[in-house]
């Protein structure tokens, strides 16, 4: 017996026999949805590092773009249902 049979224990696809796949847990929505958070923490950000520090916009509009991104648009990306089991063309057969 040669060693490679490690690796090849370790590489083969479990649960593939059986008829099961894996889904993606994520879908598009989600990804554009992180996508939306990446650009508003970015313009957030650079809001916030505008000089002078008393600046109107990175006084009053960066927090607020900040938290939007943070408390909204990250937590919809995750929590918002992704792919469905059973969602084929056999639906409803």
């Amino acid at each position: 017996m040669s060693p490679l049979w490690v690796f090849r224990c370790a590489i083969k696809p479990i649960g593939f026999e059986s008829g099961l796949s894996m889904q993606p847990f994520f879908g598009k929505k989600n990804y554009w949805g992180f996508a939306i958070a990446v650009v508003l923490l970015i313009i957030g950000f650079s809001l916030l590092g505008l000089k002078p520090a008393d600046n109107k916009l990175a006084l009053n509009v960066a927090p607020f773009v900040l938290l939007f991104a943070f408390l909204v648009v990250i937590p919809w990306s995750i929590l918002k249902s992704g792919p469905k089991e059973g969602t084929g063309s056999n639906e409803g057969v």
